[in-house]
């Protein structure tokens, strides 16, 4: 039973992991705007849907 509480615990950190990949991976359509020399937009379609995958998987990695 001790091994099958240890894969849990492993396992959790793996997905607070690839969350946080997922909130950093949120803000990639924000520096791409930005390095092609556009103003922030915020009303762009790219720049809103990663800043909300980026607010999502804020809440689950503080949740986890």
């Amino acid at each position: 039973m001790l091994w099958k509480e240890s894969l849990r615990k492993h396992v959790m950190h793996l997905a607070a992991m690839i969350g946080l990949l997922g909130l950093i991976g949120g803000f990639v359509p924000t520096i791409r705007q930005n390095s092609q020399g556009k103003p922030f937009d915020p009303t762009a379609i790219a720049v809103r849907n990663g800043l909300m995958m980026s607010a999502v998987c804020l809440v689950f990695v503080g949740c986890a």
